[in-house]
């Protein structure tokens, strides 16, 4: 046990290491802004070391699926910072497990749960989003469309961002629509910019819809055709729609059921015997494992959730 905790003293030590050296770096980015800003247009000759680890990291599947969910998700964070956060999560948990829990199934499960709770929350937002998103995506392509019928030239990537501007769009689809235009306008390629947008959206309508605008792009050919067609579809399939929607929305509060009835039964506990409480809870190792556990299956509940709501999508 003494060993445990010596690790678990150099992993919040290595923690908080992280997090001076995140401030530093920040300090001396800002630092270096006026530098920054002179060579921006200048092309490097030579690029670093990190700069070709980072395409290199880029160029692989899980790294690249990871960027465009966040980017889709619409998260403060990078490819980088999401890891430097999840990696700080383990520390964490392992250092709790080491020194709070005191046993090797808490110092071997805590490091997992941190490891894999960015993840966890990211996939969250991005259900929110696309729920959010869902609701409100037939009248976002019946707007899309009337744009591309009174459109003078008949160029779709004008009457797009035409329609992006004028501020009609639902609330709730009108960032997914700007992040698209902005990707486009920015130099992103229409297949990397069309595959945030369907991780943004996130239900096979919005996959049709990304589909007929991928073929408009590159064939430079008239979609409103294939626009009235999927209005006419989705109109036909919106009761059913309806339904899906509710067993999503069941989905989300089954999600967070567990977690509440723990923290309630946990305070409702503390608040009428406190010192047994603590005694049973916090001293006693049976009580301990006994949180240990409930904290286990709350995460592993989140998950299930995360994983039918991905499959109900």
């Amino acid at each position: 046990m003494t060993t445990l905790a010596s690790l678990a003293v150099w992993a919040l030590m290595l923690v908080l290491f992280m997090l001076l050296y995140a401030m530093i770096r920040m300090l001396l980015g800002w630092a270096a802004t006026r530098a920054a800003a002179r060579q921006r247009l200048e092309y490097p000759r030579r690029r670093s070391r990190i700069a070709r680890f980072e395409e290199r990291a880029l160029s692989l599947p899980s790294v690249r699926y990871l960027r465009d969910t966040l980017e889709a998700a619409r998260m403060p964070l990078g490819v980088r910072g999401f890891a430097g956060t999840a990696v700080g999560l383990a520390l964490l948990g392992f250092a709790a497990g080491a020194l709070v829990f005191r046993t090797p199934k808490a110092t071997a499960f805590l490091p997992v749960v941190g490891l894999l709770l960015p993840y966890l929350a990211l996939r969250l937002r991005l259900t929110g989003k696309q729920l959010q998103a869902r609701l409100d995506f037939l009248p976002a392509v019946e707007w899309i469309y009337q744009t591309c019928m009174l459109a003078i030239q008949p160029n779709l990537r004008s009457a797009l961002s035409e329609a992006v501007s004028s501020g009609r769009l639902p609330e709730k689809l009108q960032p997914v629509f700007e992040q698209l235009v902005l990707n486009m306008t920015a130099g992103r390629t229409v297949e990397d910019s069309l595959r945030i947008f369907e991780l943004a959206v996130g239900h096979q309508w919005g996959t049709h819809f990304a589909g007929i605008l991928r073929v408009g792009f590159e064939e430079g050919i008239s979609v409103s055709d294939a626009l009235r067609d999927l209005i006419a579809d989705m109109r036909r399939a919106q009761k059913a729609d309806q339904a899906e929607r509710n067993r999503l929305l069941e989905i989300r509060i089954a999600n967070y059921t567990p977690g509440l009835f723990l923290a309630l039964f946990v305070g409702l506990n503390f608040k009428l015997n406190p010192e047994a409480s603590y005694r049973f809870y916090v001293a006693d190792p049976e009580g301990r494992d006994l949180i240990l556990n409930s904290v286990l299956l709350v995460f592993a509940s989140f998950g299930m959730g995360v994983a039918l709501s991905r499959r109900r999508m």
